[in-house]
């Protein structure tokens, strides 16, 4: 509930209510201990409508919440990992941190987490594996549009489309048929 919500509700200032979660998150952060985190989650999440972002890091065993602050460049996790030793946590006690493909990400984890394996979230990987067949896709069709018809066996555009739309349907929904639409020749089969 935003603050401003909830300081309607409890018949308050909105300032005196931030000055109060002000003071309880100063209490919380001091007391946090970070000694006993493994695994980490790296990502940018927007603030408001617009490009603003703040990074934010998860312990995934402990499920919650280690840091966050503006920004989404390799500064960020200079900044998370100081913030980790500044309360008990080792840099080099970190297994693996999870993150998306960004390249300021992996620089700042690969410098300051030294003994960390670094691991992309699937949704990216399946991201630029999508864009890679698309590409595919495209330049095919641009280079031998007769050869690309002929090998589908039909001319239709929505058969067209079903290339490009097939690959981006979820795993388990995946056919032959229902991916490629025409009749496709595999191997020995009709």
């Amino acid at each position: 509930m935003p603050v401003a919500q909830a300081a309607n509700l409890l018949r308050v200032a909105a300032k005196r209510l931030w000055a109060r979660i002000d003071d309880y998150i100063k209490d919380a952060r001091t007391e946090d201990d970070m000694s006993d985190v493994r695994h980490v989650g790296i990502d940018e999440t927007n603030v408001k409508r617009g490009h603003e972002y703040i990074t934010v890091a998860h312990d995934l065993d402990a499920k919650r919440l280690l840091f966050a602050c503006p920004g989404r460049d390799h500064e960020t996790a200079e900044a998370f990992a100081s913030d980790l030793v500044a309360h008990g946590g080792n840099p080099d006690m970190v297994e693996h941190v999870f993150m998306d493909m960004s390249a300021s990400y992996t620089k700042g984890v690969g410098k300051l987490l030294p003994q960390a394996a670094i691991r992309f979230g699937r949704f990216h990987v399946a991201a630029l594996a999508v864009e890679a067949m698309d590409a595919v896709r495209r330049e095919e069709m641009r280079g031998n549009p007769v050869a690309v018809r002929e090998a589908l066996g039909d001319t239709d555009k929505k058969v067209l489309k079903g290339l490009m739309w097939g690959t981006r349907k979820n795993l388990v929904g995946w056919s032959l048929k229902a991916t490629f639409r025409p009749t496709v020749r595999c191997g020995n089969s009709a």
